[in-house]
This record gives C-alpha cells, sequence and structure tokens, in this order.
C-alpha cells in the first residue's frame, strides 16, 4: 500500500495491529511509549520520531519501501498477453528456417525470459506496504 500523509500510515499500523490480536497498550510497552501516544499516532496526531517509528514497525513486522516514486509503479502485463506472446515467440521458431540446436537455444531462451517476466510479474502483485513523506 502507498501512503503519502500519517493518518494513512496511521491507519495501516492500526489495522496491522488489530490483525496481530495486540491491543495499543502491549505494543506501546514493547517500543516504550504510552497507549495514550499509540492512540495519537494511528490518528495521524502524534509527533514521531524516525526511531520511534521503525521500532513501530519492525514490531508489527512491516517494512518501509524507499525507492524513488517513478519506481514504483505496479504495471503488469495481463496474462493472456503473455500466454500470446509465449505463442508468438513458438510459432516464430518454428516457422523459421533453423538448425534444431539453434531453435531448442532459442526456445529455452524464451521459456527462461517468460518465466522471469512471469515471477517478477508476481513480486510485483503481491500487497506491499510502503510509506512516503
Amino acid at each position: 500500500m502507498l501512503t503519502s500523509n500519517p493518518v494513512d500510515v496511521g491507519a495501516v499500523v492500526r489495522q496491522r495491529r488489530i490483525d496481530l490480536s495486540m491491543s495499543q497498550t502491549e505494543l506501546a510497552e514493547k517500543i516504550g511509549t504510552t497507549r495514550q501516544w499509540m492512540s495519537r499516532f494511528e490518528k495521524g496526531n502524534a509527533d514521531v520520531s524516525l526511531s520511534r517509528a521503525l521500532a513501530i514497525l519492525r514490531e508489527l513486522d512491516m517494512t518501509v519501501d524507499l525507492r524513488p516514486r517513478s519506481l514504483k509503479t505496479n504495471t503488469l502485463i495481463p496474462a493472456d498477453s503473455l500466454t500470446r506472446i509465449n505463442k508468438s515467440i513458438a510459432a516464430s521458431l518454428h516457422s523459421a528456417e533453423l538448425t534444431a540446436p539453434l531453435r531448442e537455444a532459442l526456445e529455452a531462451n524464451a521459456a527462461t525470459l517468460t518465466a522471469r517476466l512471469t515471477d517478477t510479474q508476481h513480486q510485483r502483485s503481491a500487497p506491499m506496504h510502503s510509506y512516503e513523506d
């Protein structure tokens, strides 16, 4: 999830805390603060030090993504397009006048590239918590 303000960050943290069946008091004690401060943080109203915010995220097993915004696009190629690309490559290889070893090598390379692209798409489509100022 991309967030751009403290209210969003607080809401994500609150939901994660609830998902982990943890009270504000329990989380506050683990990071060395008060329940009242946790309440303000979850509402986006707390003055927050970076070390305390990172302590919360560590405790909740969350991460921060610091890539530039331009690298966070999540454009995926539809699965049916990948299938068409694969079929097109296979058809081109079979129609071309290639020696059997060269055709096999090119087919193996095409399969490897398709697998890498598919893996990359699965990674990019996985839920991500990302926090931006």
